[in-house]
């Protein structure tokens, strides 16, 4: 198994969470599988999460922590499999639920409250708040439900699910955010699934936004541009509104916006934040909101490039809202982080946006027939195919 790092700085200790296939009948326990680095047993998180017909596990999920790798270099491990293997036993779980809320060890100095948020290390909740274009702002759930997805002593998962109810009771968005802490990590991870409710076909949104405390409320904010600037955050916001524009001080500048805002110790990214624009950032009192779906003109996507008639469902970006079908989830991946200094704020908003990955021989993959009939690559058996894609990828890539 390689890790590569594809980044211009070395990492160490880092979080790696891969799927691996293995073939009907390799093994039949999750503890039939252990993970070596230069022959020595390094612990891992094994969870089995599909089987095979017979019985026999067909997909598990490795979870590690990486050791040294350099910049641009990779690390080499190996998966140990088999009926004569033995995984060392596993240490204690990152996370406990008491009293029906989870508490974290040896991760993330983060908490939870009974509604389902994040409370920072100040104890201040991150909050999310919806507004309709007919009803306004939506009440905030009372309760969530929290379970554990995940549970280990390298990687743990919570699952905090609410409802938020239109103003006359009924549903009309089911929130499903899970939380993923690493071990040794400052960092939390937050893949946050709103799925509309409702008896409507479709449902329109004006805004939904997540506000994170910051630890100095009286520090700067600032947003990275993919060209390594630092562009400050005001009350105003940092509005990406197409792939290769943002508004600042409400003027438009050409460029992108990489979805990491810093402030004192303090780290907040968004995954792919200028690729499913509109994005947005503001900051009130303080506090950073990060516009998941920020409030836009009507008019703004209403004409071409966007081609509405083109689309023969439906486009969502029309009317100044967004429209989104009955049952559709839109999820997006957040990453925060306290206590870490600039440069290491840097370096886990660039995991973040580009993950380390634990990948098998190309042959490992074919030959376990988790994707049914699959032939690896192969130039001399299929040369011209083989020289076609290879010409296909080269001019996507530039």
């Amino acid at each position: 198994v390689t890790v590569r790092n594809p980044h211009p700085f070395a990492v160490s200790g880092h979080l790696v969470t891969n799927g691996f296939p293995f073939p009907p009948g390799a093994i039949a326990h999750s503890r039939q599988v252990r993970l070596l680095a230069k022959d020595q047993e390094i612990p891992a998180q094994v969870k089995t999460t599909a089987w095979w017909p017979d019985g026999s596990i067909k997909w598990i999920l490795v979870s590690f922590l990486t050791g040294d790798i350099a910049a641009a270099g990779s690390a080499e491990y190996t998966l140990e499999y088999g009926a004569n293997v033995s995984r060392q036993p596993d240490g204690a779980p990152l996370v406990s639920l008491v009293d029906g809320l989870p508490a974290v060890a040896n991760a993330a100095p983060v908490a939870f409250n009974p509604a389902g948020e994040l409370v920072t290390p100040r104890q201040q909740p991150c909050r999310l708040d919806i507004r309709l274009p007919d009803s306004g702002r939506l009440g905030q759930p009372g309760t969530a439900v929290f379970t554990l997805e995940d549970n280990g002593p390298v990687r743990a998962v919570i699952k905090a699910t609410r409802q938020f109810a239109t103003p006359d009771g009924e549903p009309a968005f089911l929130l499903e955010t899970r939380y993923t802490v690493w071990k040794n990590s400052p960092a939390v991870k937050i893949q946050q699934t709103v799925i509309v409710q409702g008896k409507q076909t479709h449902a329109l949104l004006e805004d939904m936004t997540l506000t994170i405390p910051a630890a100095n409320p009286a520090a700067a904010w600032t947003a990275a541009t993919e060209n390594g600037d630092a562009v400050p955050i005001t009350k105003d916001g940092l509005h990406q509104l197409f792939d290769h524009e943002y508004l600042a001080a409400g003027q438009p500048v050409k460029g992108r916006l990489t979805g990491a805002a810093v402030t004192d110790g303090q780290l907040v990214s968004l995954r792919h934040f200028w690729q499913n624009y509109p994005k947005a950032f503001r900051v009130d009192g303080g506090a950073l909101q990060l516009a998941l779906c920020p409030d836009f003109e009507a008019g703004r996507y209403d004409a071409f490039p966007f081609e509405k008639e083109g689309h023969h469902l439906y486009f969502y970006l029309l009317g100044g809202v967004y429209k989104f079908k009955a049952g559709m989830a839109k999820t997006d991946d957040i990453l925060l982080a306290w206590g870490v200094a600039a440069e290491a704020a840097d370096h886990l908003a660039r995991l973040h946006q580009r993950p380390l990955l634990a990948v098998a021989p190309p042959a490992w993959y074919c030959d376990s027939t988790a994707f049914y009939p699959l032939a690896k690559r192969n130039p001399e058996q299929f040369k011209y195919y083989e020289e076609t894609i290879d010409r296909k990828i080269a001019a996507y890539a530039a």
